[in-house]
């Protein structure tokens, strides 16, 4: 087991931890060992970063001179040669903003898109059409394949499709427009498209600490996958070849989280037993605390200046020598070390709290004080004259040194008697995502014995020391014990950064915790202030006003933001003809 933190800190408070006591009936696994819920909102994220990648983007051109969209043979033979190639026509297709998906029944999901038409025709003539696109896909899971939850468009239906002239609420009387685009549309989504795939936060069968063996493979098996609302679905897991569960009893839970987590008591009782029995059980840290000739210890006020005389003394040099000493500061070094001897065992207590037993046996504390010091030695020019005879100053500092001398150094072998509480409490964990349990109190009774040194500092300050390495060398630095298997990262298809994943809220029951997260991800950046009030176009160089008609007509990902008009220029950036006709030079 490691010696310090568990997890390093990946992110600042990445982890923002709730806890609330709440009664649940019936309980959220349902009788598996864990249920993860899958919000649509989650999948509409996806796509919304997805819709910054060029998805539904389609480019083509249709010949009604030749092939299937051939006007009929008595209207060819009336167009002149000259004018064939105003029969060709080019189109575009490309979405105005993410598409927004809803979960329907058996397994397939409604996607619905607001898109941009274009059509150049006559040898340059363009026009814009929008258009609303209504489309039913297949929701495959392929958990046990490849862990991932996909739209699958090459089975998909297109259930309507609504196109309107740019700036008007009326359908387009030309059905020709209609099928052009309704053929285009179909054969992207079916040849060309591929799946809106996610990866889903499923529970690795690595746990951490242990080597990957497969004797120390922890088995994770998908009990069921239901869709438990128009908004969610859910999978149930079971763990180490458990079959219990009721999928019937499968219900929404954490609905303003993209992603909930509920793990039962019992399933993180059986993952500590597996790695109890695998992983290594040494651990140990330290830490220097100090008390100076003016601070309080532990709001405790003593008059430490006591301490020196058990060694400082006056040097018999004939009178005329003497010796000061003044202390500086006491040091304490504590050092825990230790392997734990049994397995603790874990009470589960309302509030989020777990009384914690057996921790204490193999526990030794090694607690050294070493005092530092200034020595000053005067000479005494009266001599054996009494000082309080010599009203004048007669003695003269001749050295000044600074030294430490080590007042005791104690060792403590801690027993079940020598813990007179310990409380825990469950946190996710920031770097591993995995629920663990953190000691949070750690009592210690009366570990100093009759004759141990530090009872010399009083029993009040021998008390604040017990206090002291408790709770703050012991709580902080205890290794975690984890008790649920990580959560592998989402992976979203076509995405190269990685999600990010925020816990909002981890509740405790009597009979689970539950975890609600939800999933950032960094190719769109979800707010941005102030908003850039220039816009360029990467792939023309030209550079646009906000708000110019321009940028719907460009592809998001060649947009990139200016806040200054100067900076775009300094880049070679052209302005748009249109709304920066002053700085328009090509």
């Amino acid at each position: 087991m490691p010696t310090s933190s568990i997890y390093p800190t990946r992110r600042t408070n990445l982890w923002k931890n709730l806890f609330s006591p709440i009664n649940y009936t019936p309980s959220k696994t349902a009788g598996y060992d864990a249920v993860i819920v899958i919000n649509e909102n989650l999948i509409n994220e996806a796509s919304a970063a997805l819709y910054y990648s060029n998805f539904l983007t389609i480019n083509g051109e249709m010949d009604f001179g030749k092939g299937k969209y051939a006007l009929p043979a008595n209207i060819l033979e009336k167009v002149p040669t000259t004018l064939n190639s105003f029969l060709n026509v080019r189109y575009r297709c490309k979405l105005l903003q993410e598409p927004i998906v809803d979960f329907k029944a058996n397994n397939t999901v409604s996607l619905h898109a607001r898109l941009r038409l274009y059509i150049w025709m006559m040898d340059g003539l363009e026009v814009k059409f929008d258009a609303d696109l209504k489309v039913t896909a297949p929701l495959n899971y392929a958990i046990k394949r490849n862990k991932n939850v996909e739209i699958s468009f090459k089975d998909c239906t297109v259930d309507q499709l609504k196109i309107t002239l740019k700036g008007s609420d009326k359908d387009i009387a030309n059905i020709d427009v209609a099928k052009l685009f309704s053929g285009a549309i179909t054969s992207y989504l079916k040849n060309e498209s591929k799946p809106l795939s996610i990866k889903l936060p499923v529970f690795d069968t690595q746990l951490p600490y242990l080597e990957d063996t497969a004797n120390n493979k922890f088995k994770v098996d998908v009990a069921g996958i239901k869709a438990i609302s128009n908004k969610e679905i859910a999978i149930a897991f079971n763990f180490l070849g458990h079959t219990g569960g009721n999928i019937g009893q499968l219900q929404p839970f954490a609905p303003n989280s993209n992603i909930a987590v509920a793990v039962s008591q019992k399933a993180m009782t059986d993952t500590f037993d597996f790695l109890w029995n695998r992983y290594p059980k040494n651990y140990g840290f330290s830490k220097t605390f100090n008390i100076d000739a003016v601070t309080k210890f532990a709001d405790i006020a003593f008059d430490i200046q006591s301490l020196i005389t058990t060694f400082a003394a006056k040097l018999a040099t004939f009178g005329f020598v003497e010796a000061d000493y003044t202390l500086d500061k006491l040091d304490f070094v504590c050092t825990v070390t230790g392997r734990m001897k049994e397995k603790p065992s874990f009470s589960f207590m309302t509030g989020n709290r777990i009384k914690v037993e057996n921790i204490a046996p193999g526990m030794i504390i090694n607690l050294k004080a070493i005092v530092y010091y200034t020595r000053r030695i005067y000479v005494d020019t009266s001599g054996w004259i009494p000082d309080k005879c010599t009203p004048w100053k007669d003695d003269v500092k001749i050295s000044e040194k600074r030294g430490q001398n080590e007042l005791f150094n104690v060792i403590i072998n801690l027993s079940r008697a020598s813990l007179k509480s310990c409380t825990a409490e469950l946190v996710l964990g920031e770097e591993r995502n995995a629920i663990e349990i953190a000691i949070k109190e750690f009592v210690l009774a009366h570990i100093f014995k009759t004759g141990c040194p530090v009872l010399q500092l009083g029993d009040k300050v021998a008390t604040a020391i017990a206090n002291y390495i408790g709770k703050k060398i012991i709580v902080p630095n205890l290794p975690k014990f984890t008790v649920t298997p990580c959560l592998e990262p989402i992976e979203i298809t076509g995405l190269c950064d990685a999600p990010l994943v925020d816990a909002k809220k981890l509740t405790i029951t009597s009979k689970e915790a539950i975890v609600g997260v939800n999933v950032e991800f960094p190719k769109i950046k979800t707010i941005m202030e102030p908003m850039p009030k220039y816009v360029g176009n990467k792939n023309t160089m030209e550079v646009h006003r906000i708000g110019c008609d321009c940028i719907m007509d460009t592809y998001e990902t060649h947009q990139r933001g200016f806040y200054s008009l100067q900076k775009a220029l300094n880049l070679k950036y052209d302005g748009c003809k249109k709304c920066l006709p002053a700085y328009h030079k090509r």
